[in-house]
């Protein structure tokens, strides 16, 4: 099909490799204007959200639709023509940091998040930037994994995005000023905020982090004008948490509980021990606008693999739940793993679809990607499980108990479908889930609640270091189970996967290699080195004023979990150029904007299967990065590591020498950026 002027933003954030370089911590709540803003920005509405999985336009929802299918829905670029994207410009931002963000596009403007909560405004088209706002953080901040973001939500004119210090922000989207913010839960407990929320009916959905610090996870709403709580809905229950005693998993193999044990160690101890049960919210909720139902998936219980600390069930730890939307009243559960004693909790976000029954039928269906490296397809009005996929990744000695020595099985602690969303094609029947395989042992030790901000695992997950760990994109038929096809990669996957009515999906990997498949075969069409560490995400946005089509690659995480810092847009050759971002210094203790002579990128994209694997070459990083560290320096690669990195302010970090602690490592141990999971 003859097209012009058509190209492809891809959203890359870079890992740039500058010795000695750490993260920092903005400390004042300040918006930056920059170009003049678009006048092609509306607000959002509600029946522009309504319609977004048909709209090849805009990107508004942080997974593509309130059905967080993935699926883009026009066809312009196809089998026939990926291998025409070429660079067009990078766009840097003033945090080196990990990058997890999925950007939105509205009208040819693009809204993206970094690390420690710093948002921008941009064009999509050229990489101008119209304002960055840097949030203020307070003076506690605790949380598991990376000070990680992963994007806002628009409604009306705002913008809505979850904090590290456990606050729910909203900024106007024409100016990136602050109209309101409000107090989630307190960070000094172990909460905060990565997930993207979602807004619907003038409510704004976010959950909470913190599982790994003894918190009872959520999914709140809050008034999307005011900021006022509407109700709140509690992912541990005050009575019942113990369960049915299931002895098996979803998939029917028994997990060795000693039922006996728990009933009497819960009878000694009575059940007051749900309000540190666990059970949070990591990623954003699917929405069934016609029954007005939201389906959430909840995290690992506390601690994690200290299980005589609570004996039951541990509901809702661990589930897929569906809740109802005007009120958060509890409508069903499905429990994948009853008491959890290896962290294979829920976390990649719920797809809404259709799929054939065990008659046949096609039937409205919830379907979930576990760290089991199951795909997981339920009934969306009961929750019962219709059937669970072929094992995608490699499984061994399920479900050996945890030992002080500690004991060997596959997968490990982060999957599996770790927070990884996945992608579904109508066309192809198909999820595209990314999968890692690390060969880990489990470790147990007793840990009573060390109350407030400090970390509560209850012993340790390690990496086996002699042996080889990898990634594998897995294309599951949901009306089967079966794999279809399967494509494996040099280096564990944590990243989104994108489909598209072109035949395609997108995805990136931990080499800085962004590629595209044949989504009905798994064949290599395209690859592009992007020389950073991670990508996601596609979407296509009109520039009206130039009446141009474009498409954009735009959600991003690092497939090792830790790139860093950039935007990268790879489009088809230009009739003009595009006009380059404004360049500039961010005063303070920011990062200072790259001249643009060194953000652009000339190399040509690597066509076939055989291109180099080549290191970025930037400047020197003199100048650049200013203000104290407030994270955690990284372990030491090789030999044995904790392979969960659980990253607070210095402050905390200080406060949380527990015997958990030492028991990983001395120091509360993050694992290498290869292990990092969420």
């Amino acid at each position: 099909m003859r097209t012009r002027l058509r190209f492809f933003i891809a959203a890359s954030l870079c890992s740039l490799a500058l010795s000695g370089v750490q993260a920092q911590e903005v400390k004042g709540g300040t918006t930056t204007a920059g170009a003049p803003m678009s006048a092609s920005l509306v607000p959002v509405t509600q029946a522009m959200l309504d319609a977004a999985a048909g709209d090849g336009l805009n990107h508004l929802h942080p997974n593509s639709n309130y059905e967080q299918t993935r699926y883009y829905p026009a066809a312009q670029i196809g089998v026939g023509n990926v291998d025409k994207l070429k660079a067009q410009f990078t766009f840097q931002t003033a945090v080196l940091e990990s990058m997890e963000t999925s950007p939105l596009v509205v009208n040819g403007v693009m809204f993206l998040t970094t690390s420690f909560n710093h948002v921008y405004a941009i064009d999509a088209v050229t990489g101008r930037e119209f304002w960055h706002y840097k949030h203020k953080m307070g003076p506690i901040t605790t949380f598991c994994c990376g000070p990680n973001n992963r994007g806002v939500a628009a409604y009306e004119g705002m913008l809505y995005m979850g904090t590290l210090d456990a606050k729910l922000v909203a900024l106007d989207a024409k100016s990136g000023k602050v109209a309101w913010e409000v107090q989630i839960a307190d960070p000094e407990k172990g909460y905060s905020e990565t997930m993207a929320p979602t807004v619907v009916e003038g409510k704004v959905l976010i959950g909470t982090n913190g599982g790994e610090y003894g918190i009872r996870g959520f999914l709140k709403a809050f008034d999307a004008k005011t900021g006022k709580l509407l109700w709140t809905f509690y992912t541990i229950p005050d009575k019942g948490h113990e369960g049915v005693w299931a002895e098996n998993d979803a998939t029917g193999r028994n997990m060795k509980r000693d039922i006996a044990a728990e009933k009497k160690q819960l009878a000694g101890k009575g059940g007051a021990f749900y309000q540190t049960l666990g059970g949070g919210v990591w990623m954003t909720p699917a929405v069934d606008r016609k029954t007005k139902t939201v389906f959430f998936v909840a995290g690992n219980p506390s601690p994690d693999l200290y299980g005589t600390e609570r004996p039951g069930d541990n509901l809702y730890t661990d589930s897929m739940v569906a809740i109802d939307l005007a009120t958060g009243k509890y409508k069903w559960h499905f429990q994948y793993i009853a008491h959890d004693v290896w962290d294979l909790d829920a976390v990649s976000p719920p797809i809404l679809t259709q799929a054939r029954d065990k008659d046949g039928k096609m039937v409205d269906v919830v379907i979930h990607g576990g760290k089991t490296g199951h795909v997981y397809v339920h009934e969306r009005g009961t929750g019962k499980l219709i059937r669970f996929s072929e094992a995608m990744i490699p499984q061994e000695n399920m479900w050996v108990l945890p030992t002080a020595q500690g004991a060997r099985m596959l997968p490990g602690a982060n999957g599996g479908v770790e927070w990884s969303p996945m992608a579904f094609s109508p066309k192809t029947r198909l999820a595209y889930a990314l999968n890692l395989h690390q060969p880990m042992t489990y470790h147990v030790e007793a840990a009573n609640y060390p109350g407030g901000s400090k970390l509560w695992l209850g012993g340790a997950f390690k990496a086996i270091a002699n042996e080889k760990q990898w990634g594998r994109l897995s294309a599951v038929n949901i009306d089967t189970g079966k794999v279809a096809w399967k494509y494996d990669t040099e280096q564990p996957l944590i990243g989104g996967a994108l489909a598209t009515a072109g035949g395609l999906v997108f995805f990136g990997e931990g080499n800085g290699l962004f590629k595209a498949l044949d989504a009905a075969t798994g064949n290599l069409l395209w690859q592009y080195q992007a020389r950073c560490r991670g990508w996601k995400y596609a979407d296509r946005l009109q520039a009206r004023q130039q009446r141009r089509r474009v498409r954009a690659t735009l959600r991003h995480a690092g497939p090792k979990g830790r790139p860093r810092g950039g935007l990268f847009v790879s489009p088809r050759p230009l009739s003009r150029r595009a006009r380059r971002p404004r360049s500039g210094e961010e005063k303070g203790r920011a990062l200072c904007r790259l001249p643009w002579r060194r953000r652009q990128l000339d190399d040509p994209p690597v066509s076939g299967a055989g291109g180099p694997d080549c290191p970025l070459s930037l400047p020197r990083a003199e100048g650049l990065q200013g203000g104290p560290a407030q994270r955690a320096v990284d372990a030491a690669g090789g030999g044995e590591v904790v392979a969960r990195g659980h990253a607070r302010s210095l402050r905390i970090l200080r406060r949380a020498e527990t015997e958990a602690h030492r028991f990983q490592g001395g120091r509360g141990a993050r694992r290498p950026r290869q292990e990092e999971g969420r």
